[in-house]
């Protein structure tokens, strides 16, 4: 089993290249990804890989030492979902999770982590082999919706979904949007992200109640070297003048993925949203893109999941496995801390669910049910 020495150019080029023999990874699973958030964040990536001549299997992690303590995770920053990328026969998975999680289970108590999540893949379904094999004692189940690109067209690249195509709130808004004469553009102009951050992005943001994500990280996906090549800029313009956009990273193998939108209020009642999103679908489709994923949605119910579910996603489920290492310290930080200010310490870090945290509910709860329990 080796570490990935992040001074080391053939480690990382090696760990890159055996993420994309799995299809189903994801850009954020990658050192390149590691090497434009862990400086924002202040984490050290632990990235394993075991190579032999039946199977490879990887592992990308983060060392966070907060002030109660160090965890390992593998979930730093919005988006990043999945954490272990295997290939070979099916009946040699089992083996290679088990040496693979010795070795991050040791890792972790020799860094007196108190808890070690690991977050498993939608597209995998490897999470009953990670809940075997590290018997967390809780966790919690969240979700992606995804839109099927080869579903959603015909090989004529015509849309076939029934609600795009008849009397519906879909289609209504679509036909709306288009009389607004909205322009779509993909560019990587630093001048242009720089007013939607700012402008569009950190006010939509503002409005919601929310906190804006890192300039720095937003501005490294789209322009650092190492992660360029594996992002999009779409945005769309009304009378010349830039009303919203969409930050998209993508894998090599055809995975999407939906990292930040947004949209000026006043243009979204004139569909400019549904414009977008009808746009860069089409994209997706001449570029021979398989999968767009939405992400996750919070809250996780109401309006943005039903703007999804119009478009006719599926919903493909993954979870979140937490071993709690340091019984004694988990129990005095929840203890002895308000829930605000264990979020703060935290903050961007997946320490234990929220019905756990919050009261002491252990087991595995769906992203609603821990939502509920917290709000109690």
């Amino acid at each position: 089993m080796e570490k990935v020495d992040f001074h080391n150019e053939e480690q990382k080029k090696k760990f890159d290249s055996l993420i994309f023999l799995n299809p189903d990874s994801f850009i954020q699973q990658t050192t390149k990804w590691a090497e434009i958030v862990s400086p924002l964040s202040g984490d050290l990536p632990v990235f394993l890989y075991h190579e032999t001549e039946k199977f490879s299997v990887t592992a990308s992690l983060y060392l966070f030492n907060s002030p109660f303590g160090k965890i390992l995770v593998s979930n730093i920053q919005a988006g990043s979902i999945g954490c272990i990328a295997f290939n070979g026969q099916p009946s040699d998975r089992k083996q290679a999770y088990v040496e693979l999680f010795k070795k991050i289970l040791r890792i972790a108590e020799e860094e007196k982590c108190i808890t070690l999540t690991i977050t498993s893949n939608p597209f995998s379904n490897d999470s009953e082999l990670i809940k075997q094999v590290i018997k967390p004692e809780t966790g919690m189940r969240s979700f992606i919706s995804i839109i099927e690109i080869e579903n959603f067209f015909n090989k004529n690249g015509e849309v076939v979904l029934q609600d795009y195509n008849r009397r519906s709130n879909l289609s209504r808004n679509l036909k709306k949007a288009y009389h607004q004469n909205f322009e779509f553009r993909t560019e990587k102009d630093q001048d242009s992200f720089d007013y939607w951050y700012q402008k569009v992005h950190s006010q939509r943001i503002e409005d919601l109640g929310g906190k804006p994500l890192s300039y720095n990280l937003l501005k490294n996906i789209l322009f650092h070297s190492r992660t360029a090549e594996y992002s999009k800029f779409f945005t769309i313009y009304k009378d010349h003048h830039l009303i919203g956009g969409d930050i998209c990273v993508f894998n090599k193998n055809g995975i999407l993925d939906n990292f930040m939108m947004s949209t000026d209020r006043e243009y979204q009642i004139l569909g400019a949203n549904y414009f977008l999103i009808d746009q860069i679908l089409k994209w997706c489709y001449d570029k021979n893109f398989k999968i767009y994923n939405w992400q996750s949605t919070n809250p996780p119910k109401g309006g943005i999941l039903r703007f999804k579910e119009q478009w006719g996603s599926k919903v493909k489920s993954y979870f979140y496995f937490t071993k709690i290492l340091d019984q004694q310290k988990f129990d005095h930080i929840i203890r002895n801390n308000s829930f605000q200010k264990i979020l703060e310490a935290f903050q961007g870090h997946f320490f234990a669910p929220f019905h756990t945290v919050r009261r002491s509910v252990y087991g595995i709860k769906s992203k609603v049910e821990s939502q509920q329990i917290a709000d109690l």
